[in-house]
């Protein structure tokens, strides 16, 4: 969803007064979650709320959260499997080239040259630096997160303009 960022997958409902147990895409959810104030639903094609964030706490790898009108265990019952989204200015703005996960998924991936690649379609955290697995109808692409691969992002044209290393083959 454009000007979304994910926060996680609703997985059952958590008590009787309609509490939602969310697992969490979030690596740090209390520094974001006291920045929201509304969230969206999604289910498929279908898109619920806006809906006023409640009260909400940390439960290991998951959050459980309390949602606008949603009172009760049979209401929270029914939206079990949405996906929660909320606003990318909830998000606190970052330094000079770094992005966002979810600002870089769906980027489509260009060569110096002009050579559309294919789209970011996930990425992997390393150590050192993230990869980035760009797919086309060529198959996977692994791109390193590094300044000698990617030299461009551009957030607004949603293009990342990479240098083509030796090394890089498509995989299957």
């Amino acid at each position: 969803m454009e000007g979304f960022f994910e926060i996680g997958r609703v997985v059952k409902p958590h008590g009787l007064r309609g509490r939602l147990k969310v697992r969490s895409y979030l690596t740090e959810p209390e520094k974001v979650l006291s920045r929201v104030r509304e969230v969206i639903l999604t289910r498929k094609e279908e898109r619920l709320g806006p809906f006023i964030l409640g009260e909400w706490r940390r439960q290991g790898d998951f959050i459980v959260i309390e949602i606008g009108e949603v009172k009760h265990i049979d209401e929270a019952q029914t939206l079990v499997g949405c996906l929660v989204w909320a606003r990318m200015e909830c998000l606190e703005p970052l330094p000079e080239g770094e992005y966002y996960w979810c600002e870089l998924l769906g980027m489509e991936v260009v060569t110096e040259a002009g050579e559309v690649l294919g789209k970011i379609t996930s990425i992997i955290p390393t150590g050192s630096n993230d990869v980035y697995v760009c797919t086309s109808e060529k198959g996977e692409l692994l791109i390193p997160g590094t300044y000698d691969c990617v030299r461009r992002v551009d957030r607004r044209e949603r293009k990342m303009i990479v240098h083509f290393l030796k090394g890089l083959s498509w995989q299957s």
